[in-house]
C-alpha cells in the first residue's frame, strides 16, 4: 500500500507540473487563472506534508518502509515529456506568460541545460565518482 501511494504520488506531481505549463500558454483566455494554473501544485504540496504526517503517526516507534526508487528510464521519459510539451507548445500555440517556459528566453536555457548539468556534477562529485574517467 505504501508503494502504491508513492506511486500515485509521482504520478499526481507529474500530472500537476504538466498542468502549469500548458496553462501558462494559455494566459490569455479568460478562464486560465492562477488558482487553475497552480492549485493542483498547491493541492499536490499539501499532498506531501499529509502523507508525511500520516506515515510519522503510523510508523511511530517502527522502521518506514522504503519505497521504489524511479528508474532512469522512468524518470528521463518524464523529463522528455515535459520538455516535449514546452517545445511543443512554444511552437504551436504562442509564447508563455513566464520566462522560464519561454524557448527564445535563455532563462529556459538555464533551467533546462545548465541546473540538471551542475546537478549531476555535483551529485557525482558526493558520490565519490571521477569527473573525467
Amino acid at each position: 500500500m505504501y508503494k502504491l501511494s508513492i506511486s500515485v504520488m509521482r504520478a499526481l506531481g507529474f500530472v500537476a507540473v504538466l498542468n502549469a505549463i500548458i496553462l501558462d500558454f494559455y494566459h490569455h483566455l479568460e478562464w486560465v487563472n492562477g488558482y487553475l494554473q497552480f492549485g493542483p501544485i498547491a493541492l499536490f504540496i499539501l499532498y506531501i506534508f499529509a502523507g508525511s504526517f500520516i506515515a510519522s503517526r503510523l510508523y511511530k516507534g517502527r522502521e518506514e518502509p522504503e519505497g521504489r526508487n524511479l528508474s532512469p528510464f522512468i524518470h528521463s521519459m518524464m523529463i522528455t515529456t515535459a520538455l516535449t510539451v514546452i517545445f511543443a507548445m512554444n511552437i504551436f500555440v504562442g509564447q508563455p506568460n513566464s520566462n522560464i517556459f519561454n524557448i527564445s528566453n535563455s532563462e529556459f536555457w538555464i533551467f533546462a541545460v545548465v541546473v540538471p548539468i551542475i546537478s549531476k556534477m555535483l551529485s557525482r562529485k558526493e558520490e565519490g565518482v571521477p569527473e573525467h574517467g
